[in-house]
């Protein structure tokens, strides 16, 4: 190591360790209806106890802050389409892509149309407790703001909704794969495309092989062996569950790992969130309330993927002498165009996006790298719900029943939902709102002017795939497919290989 970088990272270990937070004695903040105490255990995990629900999301945010500042600036940004103001022009095509994708517009739809009281007040007082954080007095942005020449600003309900619908967008996935499917099949035809076209392995495990099974638990169960296939090791998520009757604890015991892309910091924050109303521990994303995967004293739930099909991408028919109309069922409708003005560093004037959305969706094809075709994307990720309210229902979820109302509320998030609870039953359920289409299956773009591939329909919640206490005692996903072919509605084609080694 040379003089110069010996010196740079003297001075940068310096500078990082004085914006190190404070985790021992008291801070004084504003804010709180009463004190708060917070103990970070032998791994640095925080434990959170509150005496009320405010006073909890509070210290939730304020420890957020603390630990993962520039890592939750990183997420606002990202998801208003702001990293330009920072960044410069390297990363106007990000911005672009944000900003037509429109995060901001769909939380703040969120916001606006879908929260009850109790959950905007959740979002309130966590952003009221990052806010505390950066207020403190002699507060010390960690190095990354220095090097950057900027202080983070105070967080705004945009930036919280805006991460919101960004993460919730970022569990799809299909629109890009009609994009390279597309391409496959015009360079080599569609018959030697369908030669790679990814297709489950018969013999391959499904997560609920029986279809849909519900049993009440009873102490009564029988358990037929049936064998199954061991394949190579493959990536996913996993979560799973098996019945205490085939434990040595005479218990459930439930797992979950989710494989998100590796960071550094990690996507994940392990937490515990106590107030006189409840007690949960487990995973927490930084920018978001509440706990997203755990257990409550009663119950546990995880997820992976669900990798249901619930995107399609539509080609659209412009005027060619008059950009703002498109075609659609023998009409010509006027584009909602929208305006997005993005900050540039060193930049005097700022860039304007001019996003255009029809029926189906925003035209993402500018942003996206696709020429000569105009492409709007209808996703269910792009679409306003309460579906985060969702997991404060599992905070406070003591049995089965109170699990599957929160599912219900899960719409815009296509997640294999795992359970298990003190009592011994153990379940699963597949959420989100599937599509039904009126043509197609969502594969490859379709065309969006004759209306004939739109979504006429959604699969009926009841109908769902879902588990309880299914007869062979356990229950697995691993972003494989998750029910058999005699399965009356499409939900997707693009599975995991269900290795579990």
């Amino acid at each position: 190591m040379g003089l110069v970088e010996s010196v740079a990272r003297t001075v940068l270990t310096s500078m990082s360790r004085k914006a190190l937070p404070k985790i021992d004695g008291t801070i004084q903040v504003s804010g709180l209806q009463a004190p708060v105490e917070i103990i970070r255990d032998q791994l640095g995990v925080p434990h959170i106890f509150a005496k009320n629900n405010h006073d909890m999301f509070f210290a939730q945010g304020f420890v957020h802050a603390q630990e993962r500042i520039w890592q939750m600036e990183l997420h606002r940004r990202i998801s208003r389409g702001r990293m330009s103001e920072v960044l410069g022009k390297m990363a106007l095509d990000t911005d672009r892509a944000t900003r037509t994708f429109g995060f901001q517009r769909i939380g703040m739809r969120i916001w606006n149309e879908c929260l009850d009281d109790e959950s905007k007040a959740i979002y309130q007082a966590y952003m009221d407790g990052i806010n505390a954080c950066l207020s403190q007095p002699g507060f010390k942005p960690p190095v990354e703001f220095s090097l950057l020449g900027f202080k983070p600003e105070l967080w705004a309900i945009e930036d919280l909704m805006a991460f919101t619908s960004y993460m919730q967008w970022q569990l799809g996935h299909a629109w890009l794969g009609e994009i390279t499917r597309a391409r496959f099949i015009e360079k080599v035809g569609e018959e030697h495309a369908s030669e790679w076209e990814m297709i489950y392995p018969r013999d391959n495990p499904t997560t609920l092989p029986k279809g849909i099974e519900f049993n009440r638990f009873g102490p009564e169960q029988s358990y037929r062996k049936e064998k199954g296939p061991y394949l190579q090791k493959g990536l996913g998520s996993n979560v799973w569950g098996v019945a205490g009757w085939k434990t040595d604890t005479g218990s459930p015991y439930f797992c979950n790992d989710m494989h998100m892309q590796l960071s550094l910091p990690g996507l994940w924050f392990e937490m515990q969130i106590a107030s006189d109303e409840f007690n949960a521990i487990g995973l927490t994303v930084v920018g978001i309330p509440m706990i997203l995967a755990g257990h409550n004293g009663h119950i546990a739930w995880g997820c992976t993927l669900a990798y249901t099909d619930c995107e399609d991408l539509f080609v659209e028919k412009f005027n060619p002498e008059d950009p703002t109309l498109y075609f659609y069922k023998n009409e010509w409708q006027k584009t909602e165009i929208i305006e997005e003005k993005i900050q540039i560093k060193g930049e005097k004037d700022s860039f304007v996006e001019k996003v255009r959305v029809t029926c189906h969706g925003p035209v993402i094809s500018d942003v996206v790298g696709v020429k000569d075709t105009s492409l709007a994307v209808c996703s269910m990720g792009l679409r306003p719900s309460a579906s985060l309210s969702a997991f404060m229902k599992l905070h406070r979820a003591k049995k089965w029943d109170d699990f599957v109302d929160a599912m219900r509320e899960i719409e815009t998030i296509q997640l294999s939902m795992g359970y298990a609870d003190v009592d011994g039953n153990i379940g699963y359920w597949a959420t989100g709102l599937t599509p039904i289409r009126g043509k197609g299956n969502g594969m490859v773009p379709v065309p969006g002017w004759t209306g004939e591939y739109d979504w006429v329909g959604f699969v009926p919640f009841e109908e769902m795939p879902h588990a309880l206490n299914p007869e062979k005692g356990f229950l697995v996903n691993t972003n494989n497919k998750i029910i058999s072919e005699d399965y009356p509605y499409y939900l997707g084609s693009a599975w995991m290989t269900g290795s579990v080694v």
